[in-house]
C-alpha cells in the first residue's frame, strides 16, 4: 500500500510508473532516464535508415503510461525526433527521399506516416521562408497556406483513422499557423 504524504491518499496498487515503464520500454535506443539521449538515438536510427529498429523502439513510447525520469511523455520523444530532424523552415531536401523509402519499406507504419506529415508541414514553412512576414512575397504566402491546408487535411484523415500519434495537438498548432498565413 502506498500513502501519499501531502494529500493523504492511499492505493493498493504497487507503485510502478517510471520503474515499470523503464523495464517494459528498455532498449539500446530508448533510455527513460534521458529524454534528450533517446531523441538523439532515435534520430540516429532514422538517419541511418534502420527503419526496422526505428519501428520497434518508439512503439513502447506511445503508451500513455510511459514517462521519462524527467516526467516528459514517451510520445513527446517521438514528436521531437522528427521536429529536430525536420525543422520548419529549414528541412533538408534529402528528407523527402528518406521518408519515401521508409514508407515503401513499411507502408502501414504509423511512424513513417507521422514523419511524412511532419515533412509536409516543414516544406510548407520552407515555401514561406524564414524572413519577417513583411518580406515574404505573395507567392510564398500562397504556397505556405496551401501547404498548411494540405497538411491539415492529411492530419484530419490520420486523426479520424487513428493512424498518427498526437494528431490532435499537432492539428491545433497547424490550424493556428494556417490562420496566421491567410491574414
Amino acid at each position: 500500500m502506498i500513502r501519499g504524504s501531502s494529500y493523504g491518499w492511499t492505493s493498493s496498487r504497487p507503485r510502478c510508473d517510471w520503474i515499470c515503464s523503464q523495464r517494459d520500454c528498455a532498449s539500446q535506443a530508448v533510455d527513460l532516464a534521458s529524454f534528450d539521449r533517446t531523441v538523439q538515438q532515435l534520430r540516429q536510427l532514422y538517419r541511418e535508415e534502420r527503419f526496422d529498429s526505428l519501428e520497434e523502439n518508439p512503439s513502447c513510447l506511445l503508451d500513455a503510461k510511459t514517462r521519462f525520469q524527467s516526467g516528459k511523455s514517451g510520445a513527446a520523444a517521438v514528436y521531437w525526433v522528427f521536429r529536430r530532424q525536420m525543422p520548419a523552415p529549414g528541412v533538408a531536401a534529402e528528407e523527402r527521399a528518406r521518408v519515401q523509402k521508409w514508407k515503401a519499406e513499411r507502408p502501414k507504419s504509423v511512424f513513417a506516416r507521422f514523419a511524412e506529415l511532419r515533412l509536409q508541414y516543414a516544406l510548407a514553412w520552407n515555401a514561406r521562408g524564414s524572413g519577417y512576414a513583411g518580406t515574404v512575397p505573395d507567392t510564398g504566402w500562397t504556397a505556405f497556406a496551401n501547404g498548411l491546408h494540405a497538411t491539415e487535411q492529411a492530419l484530419r484523415a490520420a486523426d479520424s483513422s487513428h493512424n498518427v500519434p498526437q494528431a490532435l495537438s499537432a492539428r491545433r498548432k497547424l490550424s493556428w499557423s494556417r490562420r496566421r498565413a491567410v491574414r
